[in-house]
């Protein structure tokens, strides 16, 4: 652990923190499924949060361990553990205790003790190294687990230093150690960082060569998903739609939102009818404004979209979502059970509809990189204004979502430096497009002096 970098500051923790649960958890993942009679990714993730949820939050802990989890999920669901969401609160827990697992997998240590072992270097030995030279686990899925390590000894001495009731009893010994990993767990984090820096750009690199065409969305209307979606727009005038029609139309509706606008897709889930109902219309655009999201401190999430889609969803609110939405449920979009979606599960239904329509792997990520990319080249006006509608910054598009700008950057630096350097082309090499061997006939592939200057031989 020498040579570490300074610990992550506060803007690092909470970028740590942006990891999905499926990066994180391969319990939270969810295999797609085509089927409409079968429960949806969404529900599945709700089942399990639930079940975890239920678990955390009737504290039957029989053990010091279970006990210290169950406090640790408590914190962070209130104010000085950041109020974090159920989920969050969840996976943070979760993490601590596979890690706790891997390193005392019979028990033997009553609370925690097997994190501090060295200085708490053990976690690094035994679990992350191998975890990032195996590739089993993304460098930014490491330092989440760390992160939550940190968060976790964090907890321990603020919950003793403050005399906590009903905490369990831990030796002054050790909350001292504690103390002291928990910095470290944190340097870890930035050590993942600097020593495997490689792997964002070898993912960057990939995911240029998987990018969406802009075929694929300039299709989209054509598909046989959308035709039948708007179908069932006009039929649920006259008749109740079906469960299974609820979700043909609900799921395109939110794809068509996330492509008209290339955002995040958390406003999605918390745009309440009120926002809905006070949507402006603004040169020939409707926009309605959303509260609460990801980065609400800065400003509200404009949700734009056209004439014909604000009429789609007016006809989904007016016809469809009456039928199965609960009462009390205030949310734009519903799950088929009438519940709003829990925190980070409606990105499945774009990429299930995206799937379903066209056979591909199309995340709500991949439509903002490819939404960034395409419009990389206008002016800075226009570019300012395609950030503001995706609601982040131009740092943010650069090193995330503007994946094809460095490359195209680096052919107009190689072409700008050849010129003013006056350099000459190199001479083409070629070589025969089917090659053969005859026998008693010269096989070399240079066709006479001419050919020679070809080719250098080291």
């Amino acid at each position: 652990m020498q040579g570490v970098e300074e610990p992550l500051d506060k803007e690092d923790v909470e970028k740590e923190e942006e990891h999905s649960q499926e990066d994180n958890d391969p319990e939270y993942k969810v295999s797609d499924d085509n089927s409409e009679n079968k429960q949806s990714d969404d529900e599945i993730d709700e089942s399990i949060s639930t079940t975890w949820k239920i678990y955390y939050e009737e504290d039957n802990a029989t053990t010091v361990r279970e006990k210290l989890l169950v406090m640790f999920y408590q914190h962070l669901r209130e104010c000085f553990g950041g109020c974090k969401t159920v989920n969050q609160a969840i996976l943070h827990a979760q993490n601590v205790r596979r890690i706790l697992d891997l390193l005392d997998p019979s028990k033997d240590d009553a609370t925690f003790e097997s994190l501090l072992k060295d200085g708490g270097v053990i976690v690094w030995r035994l679990w992350a190294r191998p975890m990032l030279e195996s590739k089993k686990m993304r460098p930014g899925s490491v330092r989440s687990y760390l992160l939550s390590l940190a968060k976790f000894c964090e907890f321990v001495v603020d919950h003793v230093v403050n005399k906590v009731e009903s905490f369990p009893s831990i030796p002054e010994d050790v909350v001292q150690r504690d103390g002291a990993v928990a910095s470290r767990f944190k340097s870890m984090c930035s050590t993942v960082s600097k020593e495997y820096a490689h792997a964002k750009w070898e993912r960057q690199m990939e995911e240029k060569q998987n990018a969406i065409p802009t075929s694929v969305i300039e299709s989209m209307m054509e598909s046989k998903k959308a035709q039948e979606a708007i179908g069932y727009l006009t039929l649920s005038y006259n008749s109740k739609p079906s469960e299974s029609i609820f979700l043909s139309i609900r799921d395109y509706l939110i794809a068509r939102l996330a492509i008209e606008k290339c955002q995040r897709p958390g406003p999605f889930e918390t745009a309440t009818l009120k926002e809905f109902e006070c949507a402006k219309e603004v040169d020939e655009r409707f926009v309605m404004s959303v509260s609460r999201h990801k980065t609400s401190r800065a400003s509200p999430a404009p949700i734009t979209m056209t004439p014909n889609t604000m009429s789609n969803l007016k006809a989904y609110v007016k016809y469809v979502r009456l039928h199965f939405a609960k009462p009390e449920v205030d949310t734009l979009f519903v799950t088929r059970d009438g519940e709003a979606f829990q925190p980070g599960t409606i990105g499945k239904c774009i990429k299930r509809w995206w799937k379903q329509a066209t056979g591909l792997d199309i995340s709500s990520t991949a439509l903002r990189k490819v939404g960034s990319t395409e419009t990389m080249n206008e002016d800075l006006e226009t570019q300012k204004a395609v950030q503001a509608v995706m609601t982040h910054n131009r740092t943010t598009a650069k090193q995330h979502y503007q994946i094809l700008k460095r490359t195209k950057q680096a052919v107009k630096g190689h072409d700008a430096l050849a010129k003013k350097l006056g350099l000459q082309d190199s001479v083409a090499t070629n070589f025969p497009e089917s090659p053969t061997k005859s026998p008693g006939k010269n096989t070399s592939l240079f066709r006479g002096p001419a050919d020679r200057h070809r080719f250098v031989v080291f």
